[in-house]
């Protein structure tokens, strides 16, 4: 009772005594305020500086916007078969390889098991336009370059996932890179 869920924070406005955050309920559209003390975002910063109306002292808005967030991505493959364990004799690692994949990863865990699914694919996803392109074309650039190293790819190949961090609403970026000096402002109270 203490956790809002699907609530899309719109405003932050400081006064002098309090602070009030305007949110939709995600389900139903309608707006809410909340009025507190003091508020503790954990909002990422790639979609906090994009909210229109956010009352942030101008030091602390430049912080905010000072931080970039990675475009990492992540495909992964599920095969009908293990024909890394069974055909090759390979349990868990990486392949290492010059393909478009960034990391190629086989699973450390279910050894022997039937079914399995590779990481195919943990990287930068603007590799080969990647992050441009819709899901099934990316998985298909797994399938395709992971085929290369692994030829039973393409007949043993089931489904797959495609994480791109960068298009996730509410997210917008993978994880955050900052220079150290702006940490101390970024973890401070901001008035």
């Amino acid at each position: 009772d203490k956790i809002t869920l699907n609530a899309a924070v719109e405003s932050i406005h400081q006064t002098p005594d309090d602070v009030r955050v305007v949110y939709e309920d995600t389900t139903t559209g309608q707006k809410h305020e909340v009025t507190a003390d003091y508020v503790v975002s954990c909002i990422p910063l790639t979609v906090l500086r994009t909210l229109p109306d956010v009352d942030l002292s101008p030091d602390m808005k430049a912080a905010v916007a000072a931080v970039n967030y990675s475009n990492s991505a992540k495909i992964g493959v599920q095969m009908a078969r293990r024909f890394w364990e069974e055909d090759d004799a390979i349990f868990g690692g990486a392949a290492i390889h010059n393909l478009p994949l960034g990391t190629f990863v086989y699973p450390s865990n279910g050894f022997f098991t039937r079914k399995g699914v590779l990481l195919g694919f943990y990287g930068n996803g603007t590799i080969g336009g990647l992050n441009q392109l819709p899901i099934a074309a990316r998985i298909e650039h797994v399938v395709a370059h992971g085929s290369k190293i692994h030829p039973q790819m393409r007949q043993e190949f089931e489904t797959g996932y495609a994480v791109f961090w960068e298009h996730i609403e509410y997210s917008n970026g993978a994880y955050g890179t900052a220079n150290a000096s702006l940490i101390p402002r970024l973890t401070e109270p901001d008035r």
